[in-house]
């Protein structure tokens, strides 16, 4: 009842006269008619630091969401091998501990709370944002470690774009790209299929002698359709309609101690949401829906395995935000329902439902150099209810050099459905995990009329209780809440340009990150030792870029720098640090008002044999080439 009557306080905050406000001619003219505001995304946590990518920027590098973070942050992915499993960790946290957020949904499945950013095609989305630190306060369940939010643009210059893109292992990708906007209407239409055999030369560490060898039964085939339409249903209101359907189809590949392979795996997703916004002159309104539908099938005819999972999800969600003290505060109430079910072997073939309901508010205020950012979120999950989470963030601007950030927030993440009910294995007493973190950064900015320079950094403390980990026993894995988990570290970013002239650009930015995640506490019967580094989480991870651009061509050198990674839980075997250098080549050309562009990009220039996860090959140097060409109207 205490903080139903917190959230209520907030909710009367902009309540009174919510509906008798007078439209303002004025001010409904002074409103975008096409602008998503996504509430809580363009109410970005001010404490947090946040890194945004455009497509433009990254997709002669990238083919899929992996790519993108592995080659652009600090974040470790633990990557299986190209086009395989691919998940993220932030902080030292798990896959599990990261949200997906797409239309202000959030696409961590609802079996084992992960979402494989290899099947997140790069090409689909104009902008990609990582914001990392806990937002659990926002975004729910599993928002611990950070946010991923995948952008469309809602207005985009009428073109229609086709790419193509070819390179080493039989790499073949065909994309277009048809964006229209005229008046109340608005469409942005991507199609995509991709296909590469993968078999790759690696050397075999595993066996005698390392022997150079290919890889075998990689091959994928992926093909998908991005949507989205915009209606101006009135001067102060839009409706957006959003269709997300992908097919893969790739087969598994052995590790390197094993000779042969045959396994394959199909993956099906449709994720489809509408929305509806009002916005006046001190208030706005949101009302979401989104339905997400999984499928897997997992066939190995060695193994005599063929599994299939089907999950569903329902989304239903509201929000309303009102301006106080003539702009300087808003506050905000939503609520939400999720409703996720599940069927598997692993579940007995039975449909598995998981139901979850939340209430959250927020109160943002701006006041001369100050600006905090105030979250609560109460959830109730299968009808319990789960401690009040709140958030306490904000930023204090010194001048136009020195701004200083910083954030105290408690987090959670709920078990999922394998959690739960998996056949053998599934435990109905595991408690939800807590988790409570504190960060302070530091930025500088300065230009000049030579250059421009941002420096990013911070230092971070999370402390997650209640860590749900599967370990063996009894023949079969089941999961136990057996640690509490501590990760600690610092984070520093730089960003150079020099002033652009008529022709010529130079650009270097660079990102690090020294991190401890380590087992603080552990329950007697598991095999974690206190005081160890967690598996698969490098101590140091580094990037950098360094770009030049004369008369509309680019060269640009990129590198990552992988720490060593343990992979026992006593620490007592690891893989060694690995250095990656890429380099790429590209020309933009203009016929009459249409654009045209061409790349050659060269990846693991100096051929380094590596692993990021023990016996699962990597590929050695490989080339990539691609040609775009963008018709545009003459009247956008």
């Amino acid at each position: 009842m205490r903080q139903l009557l917190i959230i209520i306080f907030f909710f009367g905050c902009f309540a009174e006269n919510l509906f008798a406000q007078k439209t303002m001619m004025d001010s409904v003219h002074q409103i975008n008619p096409f602008e998503v505001s996504d509430n809580r995304l363009f109410s970005s946590n001010p404490g947090l630091h946040k890194t945004s990518f455009s497509n433009e920027s990254v997709s002669k590098s990238s083919q899929s969401l992996a790519d993108v973070l592995s080659r652009n942050t600090s974040v470790f992915v633990r990557q299986y091998s190209p086009g395989m499993l691919a998940s993220p960790s932030i902080r030292g946290t798990g896959a599990a501990h990261t949200a997906l957020v797409w239309n202000g949904l959030n696409l961590q499945s609802c079996m084992n709370g992960q979402l494989d950013l290899s099947l997140v095609p790069a090409s689909l989305f104009d902008n990609f944002t990582l914001q990392e630190g806990a937002g659990s306060a926002s975004w729910g369940t599993g928002a611990i470690g950070g946010i991923i939010f995948l952008q469309t643009v809602n207005q985009p210059e009428n073109h229609v774009r086709f790419s193509q893109h070819s390179g080493s292992w039989g790499f073949r990708q065909s994309a277009l790209d048809i964006a229209f906007h005229k008046k109340r209407f608005s469409s942005t239409t991507k199609v995509f299929n991709t296909q590469v055999e993968n078999n790759f030369k690696f050397m075999n560490t595993a066996v005698y002698g390392n022997p150079e060898q290919r890889q075998i039964n990689a091959s994928q085939k992926m093909q998908g359709l991005l949507q989205d339409l915009y209606f101006k249903t009135s001067k102060t209101s839009q409706l957006h309609l959003a269709f997300w359907g992908q097919k893969t189809h790739r087969k598994i590949p052995p590790i390197a101690l094993s000779p042969i392979s045959v396994a394959k795996q199909m993956d099906e997703s449709l994720r489809t949401m509408a929305s509806w916004e009002k916005t006046m002159h001190n208030w706005s309104a949101l009302i979401r829906g989104g339905f997400i539908t999984e499928k897997i099938q997992y066939v190995d005819s060695l193994s005599q395995i063929n599994a299939t999972n089907n999950a569903q999800t329902y989304i239903a969600e509201a929000e309303v935000s009102r301006r106080l003290f003539q702009g300087k505060s808003r506050v905000q109430l939503g609520v939400n329902s999720t409703n996720a079910k599940a069927i598997s072997p692993g579940l007995g073939n039975t449909w598995m439902n998981q139901q979850r309901t939340s209430l959250f508010g927020s109160l943002r205020s701006h006041f001369g150099k100050f600006e905090t950012f105030i979250q609560l979120r109460q959830e109730w999950f299968q009808s319990k209810n789960i401690p009040l989470i709140p958030s306490v963030s904000g930023c204090f601007t010194l001048n136009k050099n020195w701004k200083f950030r910083g954030q105290v927030a408690k987090s959670f993440r709920l078990p999922t459905l394998n959690d739960l009910y998996w056949q053998p294995g599934g435990n109905l007493n595991l408690q939800p995990e807590f988790g409570n973190t504190f960060e302070l950064g530091i930025d500088f900015q300065s230009k000049n009329s030579l250059y421009d320079l941002q420096i990013h950094s911070g230092l971070f403390s999370n402390r997650v209780k209640n860590w749900i980990v599967w370990i063996p026993g009894n023949g079969y894995w089941k999961p136990e809440n057996v640690q509490q988990v501590k990760s600690e570290g610092v984070e520093l970013s730089v960003n150079i340009s020099l002033r652009e002239t008529k022709k010529c650009k130079y650009r270097m930015v660079s990102s690090t990150q020294l991190l401890n995640a380590l087992v603080e506490k552990s329950s007697s019967y598991s095999n974690f030792q206190s005081g160890r580094q967690l598996v698969y989480v490098p101590h140091f991870t580094w990037n950098g870029n360094l770009s030049a651009s004369i008369n509309r061509s680019t060269l640009e050198l990129s590198a990552t720098y992988t720490g060593i990674r343990f992979v026992s839980s006593d620490n007592s075997t690891f893989l060694p640090g690995f250095f990656l250098l890429n380099a790429s080549f590209s020309q933009e050309l203009n016929f009459l008002k249409h654009e045209a562009s061409f790349y050659i990009q060269m990846n693991n220039i100096l051929n380094a044999n590596y692993q990021v996860i023990a016996w699962r090959p990597m590929p050695l140097r490989s080339f990539m080439l691609g040609l775009n060409f963008t018709f545009k109207n003459s009247k956008s």
